[in-house]
């Protein structure tokens, strides 16, 4: 089978974040089930390095068309703010780049992931439709998901897209797929709300790498990975940080530099609690710099009240860290990850995350049981259950039902 998969934000970026490495699981799956597939992406990585970023080596049988990582797409990047890929469905190429890969590939499956392009319904295939939903677009409206934060600009940015959505994406899914997906509980209950079903829960998987000790012995850091924005909620992780007063300890913060005010903010903040010396900013790292930053660490924070699933914080527990993650109904890291508690620690507000902190920090033996229900979690997110569920979507396997 021919199996065609477009990259998250309804095709437009294959180039770094959960999505896009969901996306490569997939691709991989299906080629390990004997599929032809082919990954297409507006602006797309090359092959190696996107391998390199995902630490994922795809199958001979995946293919990624030409594409390349355009001047246009450099300089919306480097933006000191945090605007959406979807601006990109805007520009007049990407339709006709939709077009035409849908007429040259001739597929006889098609995975759209959060969102199916508009274009779509002008040009139907006539294939079988698929959509993977990590985060709507129409989602993305504060009447939906309350607990969205984002800068001004990027709160003004979301609301015209929201406004243009019907000129830019389906407005109804489930009446052009045979099947939906979605992420977590969170992306499903926003997913509902917004088109009427909630889909099928398929999360992805993780796997440890090793033992985890490759760096050295892991004592008193903390660490938290996400691109720096306002909706990661990183002043509240170094305000309980800096309250919780932990001789010896330190807090390392990773990620994609999406934000260059927020950076400023969080290290002015830094200054004004004293904490120079204990935390440290690490700005778009490669993935040598974040394997070492995790080899050494004890515990894992998912800070954001919003975040529909949460790879980050079960990858840090696939390699034997300790998690902790905000509470609240939009913490996917909170509800599918950590189960609500049973298999980690959360907190709303900074005073409860200082005190979860001192309390860790005064007893080894407290965190030694949080790393090992940490990492026994993480293996029920089963790489061999992934597959299944693949293989019974597209009738090759025992269980070929599609809702």
């Amino acid at each position: 089978m021919r199996i065609l998969i477009f990259a998250p934000n309804g095709g437009v970026s294959l180039s770094t974040g959960g999505g896009v490495n969901l996306v490569l699981k997939q691709a991989e799956a299906l080629a390990g089930l004997g599929h032809h597939v082919t990954l297409a992406g507006f602006h797309a990585l090359p092959r190696e390095e996107l391998e390199r970023t995902h630490a994922i080596a795809l199958p001979t049988a995946v293919q990624i068309l030409p594409g390349t990582v355009t001047t246009a797409y450099n300089a919306l990047r480097a933006v000191p703010l945090k605007l959406s890929a979807y601006n990109a469905m805007f520009d007049p190429r990407f339709v006709r780049w939709v077009e035409g890969v849908l007429d040259r590939e001739r597929p006889d499956a098609v995975w759209f992931h959060d969102d199916i392009p508009q274009v779509v319904l002008r040009r139907r295939p006539r294939t079988r439709v698929y959509l993977y939903v990590h985060y709507p677009l129409a989602g993305r409206d504060p009447r939906t998901c309350p607990a969205l934060t984002r800068s001004t600009a990027e709160a003004a940015n979301d609301a015209v897209l929201h406004a243009l959505s019907p000129l830019s994406v389906v407005a109804h899914p489930f009446e052009v797929c045979e099947g939906v997906w979605t992420n977590s509980t969170v992306t499903a209950r926003v997913v509902e709300r917004i088109w009427g079903r909630p889909g099928n829960y398929l999360p992805t998987y993780v796997t440890e790498s090793g033992d985890g000790h490759e760096g050295g012995p892991r004592e008193r850091t903390i660490v938290a990975v996400g691109a720096f924005s306002p909706g990661k909620n990183y002043t509240t992780l170094v305000e309980g940080f800096a309250r919780a007063r932990l001789p010896g300890w330190r807090l390392h913060i990773a990620g994609h530099e999406r934000d260059r005010r927020y950076v400023d903010r969080l290290r002015a903040l830094v200054a004004r609690r004293g904490a120079e010396r204990s935390v440290e900013l690490h700005l778009s790292p490669g993935r040598d710099e974040l394997r070492q930053m995790v080899a050494h660490a004890d515990l894992a924070v998912q800070a954001a009240q919003f975040e529909p699933f949460g790879l980050a914080l079960l990858e840090a527990m696939a390699e034997g860290l300790g998690p902790i993650a905000y509470r609240g109904p939009f913490s996917g890291s909170w509800l599918d990850i950590l189960r609500e508690g049973e298999f980690g620690r959360g907190f709303e507000s900074v005073e409860e995350l200082a005190g979860c902190f001192e309390e860790l920090a005064s007893d080894r033996a407290k965190v030694e049981k949080l790393k090992a229900q940490g990492r026994d979690r993480a293996r029920a997110f089963d790489k061999g259950a992934f597959v299944q569920r693949f293989e019974e979507i597209h009738g090759v396997g025992p269980g070929a039902a599609v809702a």
